[in-house]
């Protein structure tokens, strides 16, 4: 019985989807296929126009000779004005020289001396004690008006610093109370 079921049922199915392929899913192919291949042909189309468009010549130059040779004598006029301007308004008198101010040490010796003594000892305490001892006089070892220079030299400055960053930065990674409160921005 199965098979007197399958040999009626199928050829009906086949006839059935047959039909349908025809009246509905061919036509819309065809119309589809149709409509793409009239897009590709307007886009070729375009796009050859657009490069005929590249490949043409340029239109003939206009002689312009008149407008430049009018530009030119406006250009010369305008130097020549320049000049005259340049020659009839005396330069502005150059501002004076001031001195640099001149800031006697307060301490009575030489710095430069005692900061590289003190970085040339190894460890932490002879630089702790030297910025301790020179706390109250940072506006004098580093001046901020560009008239006045530091009685330190930059290369002392940077080694000074320098040194100090990294003790600091020891003495915190050993004290664990405070390196969370050093490490904070």
């Amino acid at each position: 019985m199965p098979r007197i079921v399958s040999n009626t049922v199928q050829p009906a199915l086949e006839r059935m989807l047959q039909d349908k392929l025809q009246q509905l899913v061919l036509p819309a192919l065809a119309s589809t296929s149709e409509r793409l291949a009239d897009q590709i042909s307007n886009d070729f189309k375009s796009e050859m126009v657009q490069i005929r468009k590249d490949f043409q010549p340029p239109a003939p130059a206009i002689d312009n000779s008149r407008v430049i040779q009018t530009l030119v004598e406006a250009i010369s006029g305008l130097q020549k004005k320049v000049e005259l301007l340049s020659l009839a308004k005396a330069a502005p008198p150059a501002p004076p020289v001031q001195a640099p101010v001149v800031v006697t040490n307060p301490l009575g010796f030489d710095l430069e001396d005692v900061f590289t003594q003190a970085l040339s000892i190894p460890g932490p305490g002879a630089i702790f004690q030297l910025v301790n001892d020179f706390w109250g006089i940072g506006a004098y070892l580093l001046p901020m008006t560009p008239d006045r220079k530091p009685p330190v030299s930059q290369a002392v400055i940077v080694t000074l610093l320098h040194r100090v960053s990294f003790h600091v930065y020891i003495l915190v990674t050993e004290l664990t109370f405070s390196s969370p409160l050093a490490l904070w921005n």
